[in-house]
């Protein structure tokens, strides 16, 4: 109330009902605007627009609030405008060329952008790292949201590229990259069509506990035709596996066997 700005952003996040970013109500991102508008601060306004990109979206909040990060001068702010302009799902918002300008600066900007964000995170997140950590952990998934990005705008080689050096990581976006090599596989995007490959990234994402994985596992033991041989019994326990981390579909899906 007095205003000062990290305790406001700090409200923010209080307000979050899980790390799936799913905001209890408008309060929390309310909060997080109220916190950037009184510190000026540009990583934060980054990270408010950042918050604009998920339920419930609002790509114009977004895409304003990304540009007067940058504008400010946030190196984190150009990798929010790259996810921006590269979701297909941004409507008007989604620019093909806007989105590969805005990755190729953070790109060459990376370990600034890096500091930038773990300077701002560490003062309004509870966390137990330290500085140091906390930069090497925002490079570290950064590396597996570039991949994304150029997955987005269909460029498979450059994707590919990048989630081999996001799923040598230890942070949790080395699962969801192995799986995005295993979708690469499984489509035949930038690479031959191979479901074995498929499978065996698959399973390296479930062996670093990846719920999504363990249920793609299972799907694929249940198929008929091209992949592994259908068994029944692999995909029960697969699914159950998954089931057992709180899995909804994952149980509904044993149900279903």
């Amino acid at each position: 109330d007095s205003g000062e700005w990290k305790a406001m952003a700090r409200l923010a996040f209080s307000e979050e009902k899980d790390d799936k970013r799913k905001w209890a109500s408008e309060t929390g991102r309310g909060w997080l605007e109220k916190a950037a508008q009184a510190s000026q601060n540009p990583t934060l306004k980054a990270i408010v627009a950042d918050e604009y990109r998920f339920q419930p979206a609002n790509f114009a909040k977004a895409a304003e609030w990304a540009e007067s990060a940058v504008e400010d001068g946030s190196k984190y702010g150009h990798l929010i405008l790259a996810q921006i302009y590269s979701d297909k799902g941004a409507g008007q918002y989604y620019d093909q060329a806007k989105a590969l300008t805005n990755i190729n600066v953070f790109i060459q900007d990376i370990l600034q952008a890096s500091e930038e964000f773990a300077e701002i995170a560490v003062m309004i997140t509870p966390r137990k790292d330290t500085l140091s950590e906390a930069k090497q952990a925002s490079y570290e998934r950064s590396l597996y949201y570039i991949a994304v990005v150029y997955y987005e705008l269909e460029q498979y080689q450059k994707a590919m590229e990048w989630c081999k050096k996001a799923e040598t990581t230890k942070q949790k976006e080395a699962a969801f990259a192995s799986i995005l090599i295993g979708d690469m596989y499984k489509n035949g995007e930038g690479v031959n069509k191979d479901l074995t490959k498929t499978m065996e990234y698959y399973k390296k994402a479930a062996a670093k506990g990846n719920v999504v994985a363990m249920e793609q596992i299972g799907v694929m033991y249940t198929n008929k035709g091209e992949g592994p041989r259908r068994d029944f019994a692999k995909a029960m326990k697969w699914f159950k596996k998954a089931a057992e981390l709180g899995s909804s579909h994952a149980m509904y899906c044993v149900g279903w066997l």
